[in-house]
Protein backbone atom coordinates (compact mmCIF):
# COMPACT_ATOMS: atom_id res chain seq x y z
CA UNK A 1 0.00 0.00 0.00
CA UNK A 2 1.37 3.65 -0.98
CA UNK A 3 0.01 6.74 0.01
CA UNK A 4 -0.79 8.41 -2.85
CA UNK A 5 -0.05 11.57 -1.57
CA UNK A 6 1.94 12.92 1.88
CA UNK A 7 -0.90 15.77 1.90
CA UNK A 8 -3.97 13.59 2.15
CA UNK A 9 -5.66 11.97 5.21
CA UNK A 10 -4.15 8.92 5.42
CA UNK A 11 -6.67 7.80 7.85
CA UNK A 12 -9.33 7.35 4.36
CA UNK A 13 -8.90 4.41 2.16
CA UNK A 14 -9.38 6.74 -0.33
CA UNK A 15 -6.02 8.15 0.01
CA UNK A 16 -3.79 4.78 -0.34
CA UNK A 17 -3.45 3.04 -3.30
CA UNK A 18 -2.16 -0.86 -3.70
CA UNK A 19 0.66 -1.28 -6.54
CA UNK A 20 1.32 -4.82 -7.66
CA UNK A 21 4.10 -4.44 -8.80
CA UNK A 22 5.79 -3.19 -5.89
CA UNK A 23 5.74 -2.56 -2.17
CA UNK A 24 9.43 -3.29 -0.90
CA UNK A 25 9.08 -1.43 2.59
CA UNK A 26 12.04 1.11 2.68
CA UNK A 27 11.61 1.46 -1.53
CA UNK A 28 10.27 4.02 -3.69
CA UNK A 29 6.93 2.08 -4.77
CA UNK A 30 5.80 4.98 -7.27
CA UNK A 31 7.24 7.08 -9.59
CA UNK A 32 5.35 10.26 -8.84
CA UNK A 33 6.14 11.15 -5.38
CA UNK A 34 6.61 14.89 -4.61
CA UNK A 35 10.31 15.61 -3.75
CA UNK A 36 9.40 19.23 -1.75
CA UNK A 37 7.07 21.37 -0.63
CA UNK A 38 6.81 25.18 -2.03
CA UNK A 39 6.16 27.62 0.43
CA UNK A 40 5.09 30.83 -0.36
CA UNK A 41 8.10 32.42 -0.55
CA UNK A 42 8.39 30.09 -3.83
CA UNK A 43 5.31 31.22 -5.73
CA UNK A 44 2.36 33.15 -5.39
CA UNK A 45 -1.36 32.34 -6.69
CA UNK A 46 -4.41 33.41 -7.66
CA UNK A 47 -7.69 31.88 -8.44
CA UNK A 48 -10.15 34.40 -10.13
CA UNK A 49 -12.79 34.39 -9.84
CA UNK A 50 -13.47 32.10 -6.71
CA UNK A 51 -16.60 31.20 -6.15
CA UNK A 52 -16.83 30.05 -9.22
CA UNK A 53 -20.04 28.48 -11.47
CA UNK A 54 -18.23 27.12 -14.86
CA UNK A 55 -14.54 28.14 -14.92
CA UNK A 56 -12.20 29.82 -13.13
CA UNK A 57 -7.95 30.51 -13.55
CA UNK A 58 -5.69 29.95 -11.18
CA UNK A 59 -2.64 31.90 -11.77
CA UNK A 60 0.84 31.50 -10.67
CA UNK A 61 2.87 35.10 -10.24
CA UNK A 62 6.33 34.26 -8.96
CA UNK A 63 8.35 31.33 -9.40
CA UNK A 64 10.19 31.23 -12.50
CA UNK A 65 10.91 27.49 -12.82
CA UNK A 66 7.93 26.48 -12.65
CA UNK A 67 7.66 25.74 -16.66
CA UNK A 68 4.75 23.04 -16.51
CA UNK A 69 3.42 20.16 -14.24
CA UNK A 70 0.28 18.61 -13.99
CA UNK A 71 -3.20 19.47 -11.52
CA UNK A 72 -5.01 16.89 -9.12
CA UNK A 73 -8.48 18.04 -7.95
CA UNK A 74 -9.98 16.68 -5.01
CA UNK A 75 -12.68 16.32 -3.37
CA UNK A 76 -14.01 16.78 0.53
CA UNK A 77 -13.55 12.76 1.02
CA UNK A 78 -10.20 12.88 -0.22
CA UNK A 79 -11.35 11.33 -3.28
CA UNK A 80 -9.14 12.06 -6.65
CA UNK A 81 -11.64 13.85 -9.80
CA UNK A 82 -9.40 14.35 -11.62
CA UNK A 83 -5.60 14.73 -13.04
CA UNK A 84 -4.39 16.69 -15.88
CA UNK A 85 -1.21 17.92 -17.67
CA UNK A 86 -0.44 21.48 -17.29
CA UNK A 87 1.50 22.74 -20.47
CA UNK A 88 1.70 26.33 -19.23
CA UNK A 89 2.15 26.63 -14.97
CA UNK A 90 1.65 30.12 -14.90
CA UNK A 91 -1.77 30.07 -16.01
CA UNK A 92 -4.28 26.71 -15.01
CA UNK A 93 -7.76 26.72 -16.59
CA UNK A 94 -10.31 25.24 -13.64
CA UNK A 95 -13.24 23.72 -15.47
CA UNK A 96 -16.38 22.63 -13.38
CA UNK A 97 -17.50 20.11 -15.99
CA UNK A 98 -19.75 18.05 -13.84
CA UNK A 99 -18.45 18.80 -10.18
CA UNK A 100 -21.21 19.37 -8.06
CA UNK A 101 -21.03 22.56 -5.93
CA UNK A 102 -18.90 22.72 -2.96
CA UNK A 103 -15.22 23.22 -1.96
CA UNK A 104 -12.20 21.41 -3.83
CA UNK A 105 -9.03 20.87 -3.25
CA UNK A 106 -5.88 20.60 -5.90
CA UNK A 107 -2.07 19.96 -5.37
CA UNK A 108 -0.01 21.12 -8.12
CA UNK A 109 2.91 19.07 -9.51
CA UNK A 110 5.65 21.54 -11.03
CA UNK A 111 8.35 19.81 -13.33
CA UNK A 112 10.56 18.63 -10.47
CA UNK A 113 8.02 16.96 -8.43
CA UNK A 114 7.42 19.81 -6.40
CA UNK A 115 4.31 20.72 -4.93
CA UNK A 116 1.73 23.16 -3.69
CA UNK A 117 -1.69 22.59 -2.52
CA UNK A 118 -4.97 25.11 -2.39
CA UNK A 119 -8.71 25.20 -2.86
CA UNK A 120 -11.72 26.77 -4.61
CA UNK A 121 -15.68 26.80 -4.48
CA UNK A 122 -17.91 25.91 -7.09
CA UNK A 123 -21.33 27.34 -6.80
CA UNK A 124 -24.29 27.35 -8.38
Amino acid sequence: MELLNPTLDNNLASSWKSWPDHGTPGAINHGIVATSFLSENDFNYTISPNPFSDQATLSISKGKELLFGRIEIIDLLGRLIETKPVPDAHHIQLDRFALSTGTYFFIFYDHKNRIFTGHYVIME
